[in-house]
């Protein structure tokens, strides 16, 4: 099986968080199943671009990656020269995958796939949710009005990562069947990390206080001021405990969340430690003890997964993808998106520091047996088995119409 992936971007753009660890790993996972994957990316890494050799194809992870160059926008990621990449290649592959819907290459892809005959898996990465919809409504509708409902009703499938992430799919009413598949992780060097204290020591963090981490861009879906909400109302209790962001702020909300820690009086125990690479982000893990996640809307939670394969303890907001996960398996706690409830159980979880590691065992073994990258990359590729089927049974009806009954005269 050949499949071609086109993307926004890929490896290295760590601007955008948890997609663009995920995105990759999706890819190696269905390598590890026999797969053959290319890639067609642009070199975007928000306003700068990631530093990699362009329109020259080199392998990575056993994938055929070749990056293009981004012209405008930071999102938008126009690129010509990957838009005529396409149109020359995916027509040499049994399937075509896209990530993303308000993109240049995730609109191609799907355009130029439809065009081709070649069917085309979009996975919407959450943008389809009802948060996502109602940010920037206007700007929104008028897009699915203009072009993307039409590109849309062309895909062959759609892939979402989590149950809740389809259950919103599907209230959208599109003709595409929704697959559930969940993001991979590489849970063997998550559960391998550096030893512990380099990134406390650089931020002036004590070496046995307690860290609630919150991992990710700062904006406006992680809602950060709910988690420093529920920090500072439970912060008095627990003086041991520090509240960390780690992460770029993408909506330039540092200064308001400094300002709110300080008029709650907590603001010497709130920490910020800028864009993570991908090592920055094995040593927050490291150095925390509790992953905090006060999502309004997750279609997943790649930060969230990572820390469970990393043996944290989770408090999630029941608006994340993985909270039903992280409820079966008694990985954490799964709190309604509200400041009191969020802070009821974050003082919970404080309270009783030697369940802590017993909650991260539990969580790190139902990431490894269920986001490794082998679970995975099965499922995935089962998916485009189902896809490619129904593609080829319905070239088979176009080509071979069914008779179809006259209706029979009288004498």
């Amino acid at each position: 099986m050949r499949v071609l992936w086109v993307l926004p971007f890929y490896e290295q753009a760590i601007v955008y968080g948890g997609p663009a660890r995920s995105l990759p790993l999706l890819c190696r996972a269905l390598v590890g199943e026999g797969v053959e994957v290319s890639v067609l990316s642009t070199n975007a890494n928000g306003r700068g671009v990631v530093d990699a050799p362009l329109l020259r194809p080199f392998i990575s992870g056993g994938v055929e990656v070749t990056y293009y160059p981004r012209l405008t926008g930071a999102r938008f990621a126009l690129s010509p020269e990957l838009a005529r990449a396409c149109a020359r290649r995916c027509a040499g592959f049994d399937l075509v995958h896209t990530a993303g819907l308000y993109t240049f290459p995730s609109l191609v892809a799907l355009k130029l796939a439809a065009d081709r005959g070649v069917p085309a898996v979009l996975s919407p990465k959450g943008e389809l949710m009802g948060w996502a919809l109602a940010h920037k409504a206007l700007k929104k509708r008028a897009f699915m009005r203009l072009v993307g409902a039409g590109l849309l009703r062309r895909a062959a499938a759609l892939h979402c990562s989590d149950d809740l992430e389809r259950q919103s799919v599907i209230a959208l009413g599109l003709p595409s069947p929704a697959y559930v598949v969940p993001n991979a992780l590489d849970t063997g060097r998550l559960r391998s990390l550096p030893p512990r204290g380099a990134l406390r020591h650089r931020l002036g963090i004590p070496g046995d206080d307690v860290v609630v981490l919150c991992l990710g861009r700062l904006h406006p879906v992680k809602r950060p001021d709910l988690a420093l909400e529920a920090f500072s109302r439970v912060a008095g209790r627990f003086p041991a405990a520090r509240l960390l962001f780690a992460g770029p702020d993408e909506a330039g909300l540092e200064p308001s969340l400094r300002a709110a820690a300080a008029q709650a009086g907590c603001a010497g125990r709130v920490y910020f430690s800028g864009l993570l690479g991908d090592a920055g982000v094995l040593q927050a893990l490291a150095d925390a003890d509790l992953l905090l996640m006060a999502s309004e809307s997750e279609n997943f939670g790649m930060a969230a997964a990572e820390a469970m394969a990393a043996g944290l303890p989770l408090l999630i907001s029941e608006r994340v993808g993985l909270a039903r996960y992280v409820a079966r398996a008694g990985a954490g706690r799964v709190a309604p998106l509200d400041a009191e409830a969020m802070a009821g159980h974050l003082a919970g979880l404080l309270s009783d520091p030697d369940a802590l590691p017993t909650m991260g065992r539990r969580g790190q073994a139902t990431a490894v047996a269920l986001f490794g990258l082998e679970a995975v990359g099965r499922q995935l590729v089962e998916v485009y088995r189902q896809v490619l089927a129904a593609a080829n049974q319905d070239r088979h009806h176009r080509r071979n119409p069914s008779p179809t009954l006259g209706r029979a005269g009288g004498g």
